[in-house]
């Protein structure tokens, strides 16, 4: 079926009334229209659905699926598929899911949330480090492998620390001198890291530093010899309720909603009335089949 070009062009040219009163797509006997394609919609998440209909390409496949839907739609009937009493239960089962789980998305938004603000302020005191921003460091370095150069390592960075110290663009001595393949090609760029990432001298020296474009000594590990220049330095900070409020009432409300949603099916399934045939439901449960058998 070679409908996407023509689509294309079509919905592109209708407008949004015209659309609206017009079939957006015809065929055999069949026609789609807006209404189609809004019921369609529906199985997508509420805040997606803008997005989609920003993208041609998914609005086209999405009219295309309905189109193929419809055509085999029609040949099941055609056959008498329909007919058939187990499909037909299928079929009656599938709506109830449905309007099962329309009912449940207009209970949510019936739920009444009360001021959840005390609820929120609990959680932020009761997990003060979940609000916390850690320690942490932008870096480059220039490594100057031991194993490699021997003897002449240390003299190696401290070159680069005196050239780096007379104004040498850092980026430019890491991609000619630094040893440490990964970093290099970006300039020495090490990246935003906290503590307990790097190895404990490397780390302790860069943490030292505090001035953006700091230069450390020479530093020595087990890969060798560094020298380190700070991009930025961010101190520990415990993050104030105030600038969470919103996500926690956010968090607190969906946890509320859902408890709501719980204890609404909760009660139909614990629902007193409820009379189960045990002897009926056993006669349910199929014995295992032996090693072999065939059904």
């Amino acid at each position: 079926m070679h409908i996407r070009h023509l689509l294309v062009c079509s919905l592109l040219s209708l407008s949004a009334a015209a659309q609206a009163a017009e079939p957006l797509v015809r065929w055999r006997n069949h026609t789609l229209t807006q209404e189609d394609f809004q019921a369609s919609l529906q199985a997508i998440p509420e805040d997606q659905r803008y997005a989609f209909q920003t993208d041609m390409k998914r609005i086209t496949s999405t009219l295309e699926n309905l189109l193929i839907y419809r055509t085999l739609a029609t040949e099941a009937r055609k056959a008498g598929i329909d007919k058939n009493p187990l499909v037909q239960h299928e079929m009656e089962l599938f709506r109830e899911r449905l309007l099962a789980t329309k009912q449940l998305e207009a209970f949510e938004k019936s739920v009444k949330v009360p001021d959840l603000t005390a609820a929120a302020e609990d959680r932020y005191k009761a997990n003060p480090d979940q609000f916390k921003i850690a320690e942490s460091a932008e870096a480059q370095h220039v490594l100057v492998d031991l194993k490699k150069h021997g003897e002449s390592a240390r003299a190696r960075a401290e070159e680069v620390r005196v050239k780096a110290l007379a104004g040498a663009d850092f980026a430019e001595l890491a991609k000619e001198y630094s040893d440490d393949a990964g970093s290099a090609s970006r300039g020495g760029n090490l990246g935003r890291f906290p503590r307990g990432r790097m190895l404990r001298t490397f780390e302790d020296t860069t943490f030292a530093m505090r001035n953006p474009g700091q230069i450390s000594e020479v530093v020595e590990t087990s890969y060798g010899f560094h020298v380190i220049r700070l991009i930025s330095y961010q101190a520990p900070r415990q993050i104030p309720f105030e600038e969470v409020k919103d996500r926690l009432l956010a968090d607190a409300k969906e946890q509320y909603i859902k408890q709501k949603k719980t204890e609404y099916v909760s009660a139909i399934k614990n629902d007193k009335s409820i009379v189960l045939n045990a002897e009926a439901i056993n006669k349910l449960k199929l014995a295992p089949q032996a090693p072999g058998a065939k059904n």
